[in-house]
């Protein structure tokens, strides 16, 4: 069933990705000023806590072969694995069978466009830590938000440094290297008009929430 289930998504996934690129393309412009004025409303509504966060941040030395970055890179890929209804997914830090690769994530069922550029939208520490943040509203708890403020804080320049550095690995990878990159799975120009596009989406959504 879940095979099948799989199938299915990627094939409707598979259907759906040009005349989405082409939507996108066509929306570009709404969605880049949807996110300048959730990011303006960010920085104008920003507490001090929020701001400690982002210093900690810049304080902080990420190289492309930091293991948390990696493991965080092939969880996000096994998040939307799992979404997709993939199976027996494995995330494996440092591979040693695969040559030039910081980690991978395996699984079943076959694979597309979706889990490939997942890690390169979707900032998965940060909606973590606003998830968080939404949880202690519906509790009516405010005595750890400035965790959470300082969580997100960190997180969004994270996402963005981090994001930076992967693309950076992934166009400038050896098309010799015996595992493809995500970029070239998804299409390289298909992941040009879809990854900046998905992030004003994202971003928009998380800064709203946080300024709400």
């Amino acid at each position: 069933m879940l095979a099948l289930l799989s199938k299915l998504v990627d094939f409707c996934l598979l259907l759906l990705k040009w005349p989405l690129a082409l939507l996108v393309i066509y929306f570009y412009e709404d969605l880049f000023f949807l996110f300048i004025g959730s990011l303006v409303n960010f920085i104008l509504e920003a507490n001090i806590y929020l701001i400690i966060g982002g210093l900690v941040f810049l304080i902080t030395n990420f190289s492309y072969s930091n293991k948390f970055l990696t493991f965080e890179h092939e969880f996000t890929h096994a998040l939307f694995a799992f979404l997709t209804f993939k199976q027996n997914i494995k995330i494996i830090v440092g591979p040693s069978e695969f040559k030039g690769a910081a980690g991978v994530c395996t699984f079943q069922n076959g694979g597309n466009w979706l889990i490939s550029l997942s890690p390169y939208f979707f900032p998965t520490m940060t909606l973590f830590c606003a998830l968080f943040f939404i949880i202690l509203e519906y509790m009516g708890i405010g005595d750890l938000h400035y965790l959470v403020d300082l969580s997100i804080g960190f997180s969004i320049p994270y996402h963005l440094k981090t994001n930076y550095l992967e693309l950076i690995h992934n166009f400038n990878s050896s098309p010799s290297m015996e595992l493809e990159t995500d970029i070239s799975q998804a299409g390289k120009i298909f992941s040009l008009i879809m990854i900046p596009a998905l992030n004003f989406l994202i971003f928009y959504i998380i800064f709203s929430i946080v300024t709400f």
